[in-house]
């Protein structure tokens, strides 16, 4: 990978548990700023066993057990999971609260329970597509 691609992607630090075929599965290490951080129990990058992830990548058998890489992911597959989980989640509640209370007359409560059902609905669906090519993130791996 050049080095103009791994600017412009997030890095993280994965040591390889296995490799089958094309797929490396690497587990994410934690990192030093991790100790200090309030949120620490509730990650799962601090948790014992990491956060495994699959990543098919052509040239698998450059790689071996038990090397440190690095998981790039680019800012494009960052904002596209950004979006997702929050900005259109976000839209959706304020944008019911705000239509149902101006347009149709509806209190206050009415209007937050049922912006509040729309976002259920929204994250079941994306529940029901996760495995789709709407959740296709690109990574790629590159030596440490």
């Amino acid at each position: 990978m050049d080095t103009k691609r791994n600017e412009e992607c997030n890095t993280s630090e994965a040591r390889i548990i296995s490799i089958k075929d094309n797929t490396i599965s690497v587990v994410i290490e934690q990192k030093e700023e991790c100790s200090g951080c309030a949120a620490m129990t509730l990650c799962e990058k601090t948790s014992d066993r990491g956060k495994t992830l699959d990543i098919v990548q052509n040239n698998a058998s450059n790689f071996s057990v038990g090397e440190k890489v690095l998981v790039n992911t680019p800012q494009s597959s960052l904002f596209k999971a950004l979006m997702l989980a929050f900005a259109y989640p976000l839209l959706i509640v304020v944008g019911l609260c705000l239509l149902g209370h101006y347009f149709f007359g509806w209190n206050d409560g009415v209007s937050a329970l049922l912006s509040l059902a729309l976002l259920g609905v929204y994250y079941s669906i994306l529940y029901k597509k996760r495995n789709t090519s709407l959740f296709n993130f690109s990574l790629y791996i590159s030596k440490a």
